[in-house]
């Protein structure tokens, strides 16, 4: 687990898939930083399937990484519409990249990053143009490095440097 690692000093920062989270910033021993990228849940599905949105998998199968917002967020979005999934649950995108290339689930939500990613280097049969992303995003996944409470001075120099990044790209410093 990525915030055990943080808290026992395994690591000094995340950074990259870790959402900014009211409980997550307040009860976990961690210090969120600047977010560096917005990014929103989404859906993938199989091109030949046939659906077009999230309305059209009323009783589908979807693949999802256990026990993360993106579960949440999953159940939120369906229960909106008053539709009925399973969801099928992994620790990992490998995993659920098997399950869902070996038509285990109907669709697999992730955050819209991954997904164009997964996609893009699909080398199954009919490559990336056989899987179709909803344009719908239906959460907002604030995205930035993540220190341990406590450490200002380390907290600092890590914000700092995500700042000055970004300003030398204002800049045009490459």
């Amino acid at each position: 687990h990525r915030f055990t690692a943080l808290q026992s000093g395994e690591v000094d920062v995340l950074i990259r898939n870790t959402t900014r989270t009211s409980s997550r910033d307040g009860g976990l021993g961690a210090t969120f930083l600047t977010t560096t990228f917005y990014d929103g849940q989404g859906m993938m599905v199989r091109a030949d399937d046939g659906f077009a949105s999230i309305e059209d998998m009323g009783g589908t199968t979807i693949c999802v990484l256990q026990g993360t917002t993106t579960e949440l967020n999953l159940q939120s979005r369906f229960a909106s519409s008053n539709l009925d999934y399973e969801p099928l649950t992994f620790p990992d995108a490998d995993a659920i990249q098997e399950a869902f290339a070996a038509g285990q689930c109907d669709g697999w939500t992730s955050d819209l990053s991954q997904l164009a990613g997964v996609r893009s280097s699909y080398a199954g049969e009919g490559g990336p143009e056989s899987l179709t992303i909803f344009d719908e995003a239906f959460s907002k996944e604030p995205l930035g490095p993540v220190v341990r409470d406590g450490d200002d001075e380390w907290a600092d120099a890590v914000n700092w440097a995500v700042i000055a990044t970004v300003q030398a790209e204002e800049f045009g410093i490459t």
